[in-house]
């Protein structure tokens, strides 16, 4: 009855998702007269991929066109037990207005996507000194335009998660008619 009862748990995280632990057990019975062994017990037990969890973006940054950048992941927070490698990417919607910053181990292409690749930590130090700069707009002082920044995270496995932050630039009036 006791062997009925037995429960194997797996380490977690021990391997890669999709990845499988087949271990072995020797089963010893002894009645006190005699022993018998049975040593082809095994289990086989297949690691499950877990969802990459975002939390801490600024849904709404503002920024002038003529001093400043927008961080809208400084405060990102990023969550996936799995140890495995991430790739991040943003994009803007519009980088006629406004434009990526090199930052922590990141690249950005020449059609202004910002990309950077390394564990979760790495990945998220970089997306938390990610610095979006506006540019000067031809606009009077006071007006506005929008610029949508999209995140994505991927695990390299099969999960990808999202986050999209808005950043809207004020005119700070160089535009001005004299």
């Amino acid at each position: 009855a006791a062997l009925r009862g037995l429960v194997y748990t797996p380490v977690p995280h021990l391997t890669e998702p999709g990845q499988a632990l087949n271990p072995s057990f020797t089963i010893t019975v002894n009645d006190q007269f005699a022993s018998v062994t049975d040593t082809t017990t095994s289990v086989l037990a297949t690691a499950v991929e877990d969802p990459i969890l975002i939390s801490g973006v600024i849904p709404l940054e503002y920024a002038s066109d003529q001093s400043g950048g927008a961080q809208p992941f400084k405060t990102i927070a990023l969550s996936d037990p799995d140890n495995t490698q991430f790739t991040a990417t943003a994009t803007l919607s519009d980088t006629s207005i406004a434009s990526f910053g090199h930052s922590f181990n990141a690249t950005i292409s020449p059609a202004g996507v910002y990309s950077t690749s390394g564990s979760l930590s790495t990945v998220q130090t970089a997306l938390q000194n990610l610095i979006i700069y506006a540019s000067p707009l031809d606009v009077p002082t006071g007006q506005t335009a929008t610029a949508t920044v999209t995140m994505s995270i991927s695990d390299h496995i099969s999960n990808t998660a999202s986050a999209t932050s808005t950043v809207v630039i004020v005119a700070s009036g160089t535009a001005d008619a004299a």
